[in-house]
């Protein structure tokens, strides 16, 4: 084998793997999953999961639907969805690549958010 042989079957190998759709998208997400139990009742769990994709929408341009107690949301290099359930909201967000350096940034406001928003200060 040539002295680099072993380093250029190596790149062969990683580029094989990036054409597969799978490894993209672990590769070039990033996501942020955030669980917060909380004691109200359901229509003011769900009023306080439209007041944060509310504020989310206003900071960070992202445009949101509901589908039941899913909230859908998505914008250039962001998609996510926020669920409402009795005794706990849970918000998953995939991060592309350019919003990458904003994750924690993303991830501290939503904790704030839903500290706020289900009393847990």
């Amino acid at each position: 084998m040539e002295p680099f042989g072993f380093i250029f079957a190596l790149q062969r190998q990683f580029l094989k793997l990036r054409r597969n759709s799978a490894y993209r998208e672990v590769t070039t997400m990033s996501a942020i999953d955030v669980r917060r139990t909380h004691s109200l009742d359901h229509e003011h769990a769900r009023e306080a999961a439209e007041s944060l994709a509310q504020d989310l929408s206003r900071e960070f341009d992202v445009n949101y639907q509901w589908e039941g107690d899913v909230m859908r949301f998505k914008r250039s290099g962001v998609k996510g969805h926020l669920t409402v359930s009795p005794g706990d909201i849970r918000v998953y967000l995939e991060l592309g690549m350019l919003l990458r350096p904003f994750k924690s940034r993303i991830e501290k406001e939503i904790h704030s958010q839903l500290d706020g928003l289900t009393g847990q200060d």
